[in-house]
């Protein structure tokens, strides 16, 4: 194609979230913009609307009632699975009186029948109780083996279809759900090109059951046949994919860097603002998902022990905020208001980032070795600490400590790290060393940033388009 038809090649780009969270697919739509693309979001969002992301029209449609009820499952599993104190058996228990109470009296039953009949809910109940975690784990079979796939595959569809009312020619397909949506389109629409952009290792996630796993690799096993251009984060990941999946294309590395517009070299107030922090008090801050395996128990675990002039802020949601907020009364109890152990408060706007972020002392990544994913992962916050001037604490995961240790933009603890090491850091670090690395930091910002990737990106569109 000639470089005159990039405006009239319809491109959307496909990812199964709500989109206004998710920095990478926000900065690839914004450059082909830039650059004169014909370019449409599509996303996933409990309810379906039409709006401007952007500056880029962008379309949300509304979760099927099969991805609700995975979703619902998975919530009930972890409702259930959590340890059911004495005070709930006995609550359960004097519920299975109160039942066969009512029961004997409607049924009029006399004393022996009554015995029985309680034994036998007493029974029911302690049965229930002793097998709550082997029907926890059938829940967990069905949900991993029959439910995600049908909830997956009909997302897809419905993803596909949207996709195929654009008239769509290219499809930019981020993570799982999308790239199968692609394939589908293409199955109606061979002439269709698909790029695959992976983020992650998705058979390699901690969280992900043996039948999921397997799922996910002959999802990507089919589709490697049909992806015509294949992007990822980072070279130990594309390693990977070459190995493990032969059909794909050679990966194009965009890392996940910020824009260096977004730079910030002036600290705002508003993270102290909104925790009530005094000027005077450091700041480990922790920004995004607030999920297992990302260290923030161990951080927890680190509270009693952390210097008095050192406060973490936890900015964000997630499984565990309950666990940080009862972290934080606890803790808290012990400390001048202004100079709280733990505060929470909820994620900043994707367009304020780096002025909240501005007002930590240092970022926090210490990510835990829980899979081959985390262990190769360079997650966002690896740029976004520095952008706003702020360096790094990270575990030493391959991919991050290279990056960290090549440009000195922060502290390093060890792969397999404890409470002890983080607070070690905290009480180690001078003033000085702080200053270093935060001027670090600024240099850092200049030499990785989107701009840097922006060109492979373009040129993967160029080859399709612009020959």
């Amino acid at each position: 194609m000639s470089n005159c038809k990039a405006r009239e090649t319809k491109i959307i780009i496909a990812v199964h979230n709500e989109i206004t969270g998710d920095t990478r697919v926000r900065k690839t739509a914004t450059t082909l913009n830039k650059y004169g693309y014909n370019v449409k979001l599509l996303g996933l969002a409990d309810v379906e609307s039409s709006q401007k992301i952007d500056g880029i029209d962008s379309i949300l449609i509304g979760k099927n009632v099969s991805l609700r009820a995975y979703n619902f499952i998975t919530k009930s599993i972890a409702r259930v699975g959590k340890r059911i104190k004495q005070k709930k058996i006995l609550l359960l228990s004097f519920a299975s009186l109160i039942i066969v109470l009512l029961f004997s009296y409607i049924y009029h039953l006399n004393a022996w029948r009554f015995l029985k009949v309680l034994t036998l809910g007493l029974s029911v109940v302690g049965l229930a109780l002793a097998c709550k975690d082997r029907v926890v784990m059938l829940i967990k079979i069905i949900r991993d083996r029959y439910a995600l796939p049908v909830a997956y595959r009909i997302t897809a569809q419905k993803m596909s279809r949207a996709i195929l009312s654009e008239g769509a020619q290219i499809i930019h397909a981020h993570d799982i759900i999308a790239l199968m949506a692609a394939v589908y389109v293409k199955k109606t629409n061979p002439q269709c090109i698909i790029i695959w952009d992976a983020h992650e290792l998705y058979t390699e996630l901690a969280y992900k059951s043996a039948y999921t796993t397997r799922f996910i690799d002959q999802i990507i096993t089919k589709s490697a046949l049909e992806v015509d251009y294949f992007i990822t984060i980072n070279d130990s990941i594309a390693a990977y994919y070459a190995a493990r999946y032969k059909a794909l294309p050679k990966a194009t590395i965009i890392m996940n860097a910020t824009r260096q517009s977004s730079a910030i070299e002036i600290r705002s107030d508003k993270l102290r603002q909104a925790t009530n922090i005094d000027s005077a008090q450091k700041i480990l801050l922790f920004q995004g998902g607030l999920s297992n395996g990302r260290g923030i128990q161990l951080m927890l675990a680190a509270v009693p022990d952390i210097p008095p002039d050192w406060s973490i802020v936890f900015m964000g949601n997630g499984q565990i905020k309950t666990e940080i907020e009862k972290a934080a009364k606890r803790y808290n109890a012990t400390r001048l208001t202004s100079r709280p152990a733990i505060c929470l408060i909820g994620p900043a706007p994707y367009e304020e980032l780096a002025l909240w972020t501005s007002g930590a002392t240092l970022g926090a990544i210490p990510y835990e070795n829980t899979s081959l994913n985390h262990y190769y992962c360079t997650p966002n916050k690896l740029w976004e600490y520095p952008n706003a001037c702020v360096p790094i604490l990270a575990s030493a995961l391959p991919e991050m400590a290279a990056m960290i240790s090549a440009h000195k933009t922060g502290i390093l603890i060890p792969i397999n790290f404890g409470p002890d090491d983080i607070v070690k850091a905290l009480k180690t670090v001078a003033d000085s060393q702080l200053n270093t690395m935060s001027s670090a930091c600024k240099k850092f910002n200049e030499a990785e940033n989107w701009e840097k990737y922006e060109p492979m990106l373009v040129s993967i569109y160029n080859e399709m388009l612009c020959a």
